[in-house]
Order: structure tokens, then C-alpha cells, then sequence
């Protein structure tokens, strides 16, 4: 017992002389989110209309 366990340390970087981001970067980030929820979601919808009408995916391929 010697050696103690190390201290965690916080995965946040909590740096004060670090400057918050622009608001041109912040924009850009909310549309790439903004963007990526919506193909998510209509991804999403597309199978959930596929399974409701009972579309059979295999009948394509052949």
C-alpha cells in the first residue's frame, strides 16, 4: 500500500486561457448535427414504412 492509486484526473479540459468557439464554428456544428439527426430520422422512417407495408427487400435483388 505504498504506492496509492493515482488521482483521475477530469476528462474535461477546463482551460481558462482557451477561447470558446466562434460563431461561424458554432453554426457549422449545429447544422452538421442538425443535418446527421434528420438523416437518422428519415432513415428510420423509411424502414418503419417498410416494415408496415410489408415490402419484401429480397424481391428486389432478384
Amino acid at each position: 500500500m505504498s504506492n496509492p492509486l493515482p488521482v483521475a484526473t477530469p476528462a474535461i479540459d477546463n482551460d481558462p486561457e482557451k477561447e470558446p468557439l466562434d460563431l461561424n464554428t458554432r453554426l457549422v456544428l449545429l447544422g452538421a448535427g442538425a443535418v446527421g439527426l434528420l438523416v437518422v430520422f428519415l432513415v428510420g422512417l423509411g424502414i418503419f414504412v417498410m416494415v408496415v407495408n410489408n415490402w419484401n427487400l429480397l424481391n428486389w435483388l432478384e
